[in-house]
């Protein structure tokens, strides 16, 4: 019965570990590489409620907005 218990409170801890985490790029990064920036800035764009205040979202946009791209909506 110990075993079990053991068992299944190592696999739930498994599957909560098992998420994929997106790498965290920094502005400098999609300021130097425009064609990246553009895609997570229209990734980000096309789902604010759930992705603007990640990371990468906010780098991307503070990168676009140094380079004096203005947002379209």
């Amino acid at each position: 019965m110990k075993f079990l218990t053991i068992l299944i409170i190592v696999y739930f801890l498994t599957a909560c570990g098992s998420e994929s985490q997106e790498k965290v790029m920094t502005v400098d990064y999609y300021k130097q590489n425009t064609e990246e920036q553009n895609q997570q800035v229209k990734k980000c764009r096309n789902n604010p409620g759930e992705l603007m205040k990640t990371p990468n979202c906010i780098n991307a946009v503070r990168a676009s907005n140094h380079a004096g791209n203005l947002p379209t909506y």
